[in-house]
């Protein structure tokens, strides 16, 4: 099978390259061994759910002693445990 590029989230993955650009601002959490740091401006293009959620009211104020140790995470988001009964599905929930 070709290589699609793409490698899991874990201490040898790449430090700027999906899923895990240094400079992304949303963390989405799918279980503790799989994470994003993604840039939400991406994901508010290509997504209207996401375009209604990471909105400045929900983002995280960050201080400046933050932003000078390179923490820019304002955005997180981590997928419900709990399946939707109708659909099955679960959901990303923003905490």
């Amino acid at each position: 099978m070709p290589s699609t590029g793409i490698r899991a989230f874990g201490a040898s993955a790449p430090s700027n390259k999906f899923p895990k650009f240094t400079d992304g601002d949303t963390r989405i959490v799918i279980s503790s061994s799989k994470q994003y740091h993604l840039h939400s401006s991406i994901l508010r293009m290509h997504s209207t759910s996401f375009a209604a959620a990471l909105v400045p009211e929900n983002a995280a104020a960050l201080s400046k002693k933050a932003e000078k140790e390179g923490i820019n995470t304002r955005f997180h988001l981590e997928l419900d445990q709990e399946s939707d009964p109708t659909t099955g599905q679960r959901a990303l929930i923003l905490v």
